[in-house]
């Protein structure tokens, strides 16, 4: 894996290019988005009913409860990641394909890394904030109001860093070609920290993002409210939540296109497994 070393500016771009691949893509997104959210509930319902069925016999009740409750959470964790394959789908073709959404509940390889992943992930999110959280809750506790505002801003600031590593993580963990626990942990951390600047450069442009989409739901909370009808009220609602969800929409993608941009398999490592993985022909005896 390479990890490239960018610039300020290069954040902008981010932003930037997100917004001008997803927004024509945004309706068939959101389209697909919605019945492949459909079809794995209803999957879901009929897994549950067969489960329902199987639980009366005496001696798989508890273990079908368990098993269930298992397999929801793993297929579930799955799904939510074809999401993000499908924005990167998406930045890398400019269109979605229907499939993208299901890649991570099909591919068992990747599900079986998968959670491992996203447990220890989870641990090390949970333990740091609450490491953290208890310090600056005993700097209050201390009587010490600086120390207490200090340590405040500290927990803050480790959490803001915890989530932005978990993000990397879970989208450097999909966007592999071949998923390694361990490796893509290490590398997230790594890549984050070389590039400080241009993430610091995107969430900057998120920002500016989120002024401008304020505004502009202030601008249409205004109109709603000088024409004082009901319709009027439940147009300028949709357009909120349309402007709030394509607002959300650009910075998920930033995020993959960061990753992306930083995070680069090797090419020399590629070519060689690509030799390995093909025998030698053997050389034709005279």
């Amino acid at each position: 894996m390479d990890i490239a070393n960018l610039t300020f500016k290069d954040g902008f771009g981010w932003v930037l290019t997100a917004a001008k691949r997803c927004l024509p893509n945004a309706l068939s997104f959101v389209a697909l988005a919605f019945l492949a959210t459909l079809l794995f509930n209803i999957c879901i319902a009929v897994i549950g009913f067969i489960a329902a069925l199987l639980a009366v016999i005496p001696i798989l009740g508890w273990f079908m409860d368990l098993a269930l409750a298992i397999l929801i959470f793993v297929l579930s964790l799955g799904f939510s990641c074809g999401f993000i394959k499908a924005v990167q789908e998406m930045l890398d073709r400019n269109s979605v394909s229907f499939g993208s959404f299901f890649f991570g509940v099909t591919d068992l390889g990747f599900l079986i890394k998968l959670v491992p992943f996203a447990i220890i992930l989870g641990l090390i999110y949970t333990v740091s904030a609450g490491v953290a959280g208890w310090f600056a809750i005993a700097s209050v506790r201390a009587g010490d109001a600086f120390l207490g505002y200090l340590a405040g801003f500290i927990a803050l600031m480790i959490t803001v860093a915890l989530a932005i590593y978990t993000a990397y993580a879970m989208i450097l963990f999909i966007q592999r070609d071949k998923p390694k626990v361990i490796a893509t942990l290490t590398e997230a951390g790594v890549g984050i920290a070389k590039n400080l600047l241009p993430i610091l450069g995107m969430y900057t442009g998120m920002a500016a993002v989120s002024v401008v989409i304020l505004i502009l739901v202030q601008i249409v909370a205004l109109i709603a409210g000088a024409a004082g009808s009901g319709t009027a009220s439940l147009a300028a609602l949709l357009t909120m939540l349309a402007l709030f969800c394509g607002a959300g929409f650009i910075f998920t993608a930033a995020i993959c296109q960061s990753a992306k941009d930083i995070f680069t398999e090797n090419p020399a490592t590629m070519d060689a497994k690509s030799a390995e993985s093909v025998p030698e022909l053997e050389e034709p005896r005279s």
